[in-house]
């Protein structure tokens, strides 16, 4: 990058930073008050709350990037436009193509490390705070993974392999061990729903080890007593935000091959492939949006106007999720779709001025 296109980059990286600084806090605070009607249940207190919100706080500045971009961007490129300094870019030969290329390129090597805290540290560290959250507020001895979820219910062990979109789960087995930790009785269910009295098992086989060999029943139907609640259930139930993009799609094939509904996953592994690019066409909306509002407000504009851009996109963005689910939509195209109407809103800004140098 030549000087110019450092300055610039340097200006953009330095607002981007703080503004996701500041955003990311803001989100941990509200988790935070959000937790705190949870604190004196079962073990869990204060101390506990702050460390499942510090835990979180890597997967959520992952999430929140590119609202972060955006209002960085706005915010530096508006200070080089209220300092007159734009008007010196261009002067320099900085046509709006060539401030733009400068923004993206930024964008690129902030999303190297966005990336990076993404894959590595964000899945581990959430995983690490649900774990830990559960543990204090249900004390069971609990584990998410890949390959579903095991809980310890008293002298049995519970495994549930996924979880159905109505809240009822998926692909449920049940080993119960006697005190001398001999297998007593397994069984296998293909669904489970809570319908407020109790959970009730769907397709279930049984079977019995007794010292004639295995004696196995079946049945349709059939009250399961446990001490795992929807609510526990919830909080251990293993997360996107949770996983690397690997880890998703080796899950993915899991449930393919258990014949259950991988469909929120893959829109969530879509979606993690499409975050850069909503990253980019943040950058790009910024710069079309500055350039265009250039002397006609100040920072408090610019500010107000990335928030409300922020805040549709994501209602934006979640309610295509929602729809693609119920639809049955094209995975790929729900996730892109929002990164391509923005980008289309940017450079439809960009080329409603002419070809005038900014």
């Amino acid at each position: 990058m030549k000087r110019l296109d450092r300055y610039v980059a340097r200006h953009v990286v330095g607002a981007t930073a703080l503004a996701w600084l500041l955003v990311t806090a803001m989100d941990a605070l509200v988790l935070l008050l959000g937790e705190l009607g949870d604190i004196g249940r079962g073990q869990y207190q204060l101390a506990d709350a702050a460390r499942y919100v510090l835990l979180s706080a890597p997967a959520a500045a992952w999430r929140l990037f590119p609202v972060s971009a955006l209002l960085g961007a706005l915010l530096g490129l508006g200070t080089l436009a209220a300092h007159g300094e734009l008007v010196a870019l261009r002067l320099a030969g900085f046509s709006r193509p060539r401030l733009l290329r400068s923004v993206l390129q930024a964008g690129v090597l902030m999303l190297v490390l966005v990336v990076a805290l993404g894959e590595t540290l964000a899945p581990a560290a959430e995983r690490q705070a649900r774990l830990q959250r559960a543990l204090a507020l249900f004390d069971r001895v609990a584990l998410a993974g890949e390959q579903g979820l095991w809980v310890r219910d008293g002298s049995r062990f519970v495994h549930v392999a996924a979880l159905d979109a109505d809240g009822g789960l998926a692909g449920v087995s049940v080993f119960d061990f006697g005190p001398d930790r001999r297998l007593r009785s397994s069984l296998h269910a293909e669904r489970a729903r809570h319908d407020g009295d109790g959970w009730r098992l769907l397709g279930v086989q049984e079977s019995l080890f007794v010292r004639q060999g295995v004696e196995t029943r079946r049945s349709a139907r059939l009250a399961w007593r446990t001490t795992l609640t929807p609510t526990l259930v919830k909080v251990l139930a293993l997360d996107p935000d949770a996983m690397a993009l690997g880890e998703l799609q080796r899950y993915i094939r899991h449930l393919r091959a258990s014949g259950l509904d991988a469909a929120p996953y893959r829109m969530a592994y879509w979606s993690r492939l499409a975050a850069p690019l909503s990253a980019l066409a943040m950058l790009a909306l910024a710069v079309a949006f500055v350039l265009r509002e250039a002397g006609r407000g100040g920072a408090g504009r610019r500010l107000f106007a990335g928030i409300l851009v922020g805040l549709l996109y994501t209602l934006l963005d979640d309610l295509l999720a929602q729809a693609g689910l119920v639809y049955g939509l094209p995975a790929p195209a729900v996730a892109v779709l929002p990164s391509l109407l923005v980008g289309g809103a940017a450079f439809a800004l960009l080329g409603g001025r002419g070809a005038r140098p900014a």
